[in-house]
């Protein structure tokens, strides 16, 4: 095989896929974002073909006439160019700043990635003399935007003065006219310690909280139990009202969907219409309980594409439609599925900074660290070169995938399990889910009711939250 062929069955190889159900098919060119439409035994016959080609098991003459296949469908697509991402120190826009008020948790849920809101690190609480000290230092004179300030932790509700101060800091730092404009407060919170001075800061500053609940009050409180064992339904259930009667209720209620709910007969559908109907939420977001060595016996699989998407209607889904439909209706190609410590950083407690609290206490990961006096970055140009050493085209484990172009793995889990069969196992689950969401997205392109609902759902995300990129 000379060098040109073995190059045209890469090419194709890696840069082609093909779905198909029992109503309709696709061929799906990643480089160019092109989807050819055509019917289910037509793309079932393209597959076999396709599998054959990758194992080199086809004739001479078949393998010709399916190269010329490929190339006549995809003559007119051209391939897009690589994004290029500068890194924070070069940008003077930050799209997100994720705050870790505490590396602890009151909570002791039956799942936690997070051990117990620690990552691994000590448990340590930032007060308002620290996040001044260190947003002075890190905002002012650098970014002239932060488009999003995540409160996450552990448990952000630990530290409330806390929370307060970083919100006046950057209210102070617009009035002032440091920063153009104010930017949106995001808070994850288990619901537990919501008091009446959160709640005025809450309301004071728009603060968009998402609450943790997975579902009645005989499936929650066997997954989320404080330190003692005790469920939580009931205290979430009374802290969501007084969030209401301060007319400041949680913009999403999110779930986490397991083994457990399977075997007890709670179907998604269930949970999400039990939030809805309980708590008067306008969104919820089940995800999918995963693989992370705590209780993996909870572990749920199921994808929800895999279903045709008719679970229930799933946010989840949608913004996942909405990111692979800008990936592939862009004008460019980037092979990194997430911004975080190119565009985005995590502050923790100690004044530690990560690309976000997945790499949380992994020395190596380490951007900078407050000495007692200043950041001190040195270690900034090796991270950035890390991460850029994981982006599609580059990482060993991802540059032969047809889903380089589209893929929106978390590049901690690249990181830190590229080297094990978790990241392996999830890249194979990520791919068959990718293959089903590109045939529903195509579906819903050739229906016009479909189309107009899912316009309708657009419309009401952007409502509630300003923007589809903020959740």
């Amino acid at each position: 095989m000379t060098r040109e062929e073995q190059k045209m069955d890469q090419n194709i190889a890696n840069s082609i896929v093909v779905a198909y159900d029992e109503k309709l098919g696709i061929v799906f060119h990643a480089p160019s974002g092109s989807i050819l439409t055509t019917t289910s035994s037509h793309a079932k016959t393209i597959n076999e073909f396709l599998e054959q080609y990758k194992t080199n098991n086809l004739v001479k003459s078949d393998k010709s006439t399916f190269e010329r296949y490929i190339s006549k469908a995809f003559s007119e697509t051209e391939e897009r160019p690589l994004q290029f991402f500068a890194g924070i120190d070069r940008i003077s826009e930050l799209g997100r700043l994720e705050i870790l008020l505490a590396t602890d948790c009151n909570l002791n849920c039956k799942y936690c990635y997070a051990h117990g809101g620690q990552y691994g690190c000590e448990k340590r609480y930032m007060d308002s003399i620290s996040a001044t000290r260190f947003l002075d230092q890190l905002i002012v004179g650098k970014y002239r935007k932060v488009k999003i300030v995540m409160l996450f932790g552990g448990e952000p509700t630990l530290q409330p003065d806390t929370i307060n101060t970083i919100c006046q800091f950057f209210k102070k730092q617009s009035d002032l006219g440091i920063i153009d404009e104010m930017p949106i407060f995001t808070m994850v919170s288990n619901g537990t310690l919501i008091s009446d001075q959160l709640l005025k800061t809450i309301r004071e500053f728009d603060i968009r909280i998402t609450i943790s609940l997975d579902g009645p009050i005989e499936i929650n409180d066997k997954l989320r139990v404080d330190r003692q064992g005790r469920g939580t339904y009931q205290v979430v259930s009374k802290n969501i009202q007084k969030m209401n009667e301060y007319n400041c209720p949680p913009r999403v209620i999110e779930a986490t969907y397991t083994s457990l709910h399977d075997k007890m007969g709670y179907s998604k559908t269930d949970i999400d219409r039990f939030l809805k109907d309980t708590f008067n939420v306008q969104r919820t977001m089940i995800a999918n309980c995963i693989k992370n060595g705590v209780n993996d016996h909870l572990v749920y699989n199921e994808s929800d594409y895999n279903k045709g998407c008719k679970d229930y209607e799933n946010d989840n889904v949608l913004f996942d439609e909405l990111k692979l439909i800008g990936d592939i209706n862009s004008s460019y190609y980037c092979d990194i599925s997430c911004s975080a410590g190119l565009r985005s950083f995590a502050l923790l407690p100690d004044g530690s900074l990560y690309p976000c609290h997945s790499f949380a206490g992994n020395l190596q990961m380490r951007m900078a660290f407050y000495d007692g006096n200043q950041f001190n970055f040195d270690n900034l140009d090796t991270v950035k070169n890390i991460l850029l050493s994981l982006r599609k085209t580059k990482n060993p484990g991802c540059v032969d995938c047809w889903a380089k172009g589209v893929c929106d793995a978390c590049p901690a889990t690249i990181f830190l399990h590229l080297h094990n069969g978790l990241y392996k196992e999830f890249c194979e689950i990520y791919r068959e889910n990718l293959k089903g969401l590109l045939l529903h997205i195509t579906k819903i392109k050739s229906d016009p009711i479909a189309l107009s609902d899912y316009h309708c759902r657009i419309k009401k995300l952007q409502e509630l939250y300003g923007s589809t990129d903020v959740i």
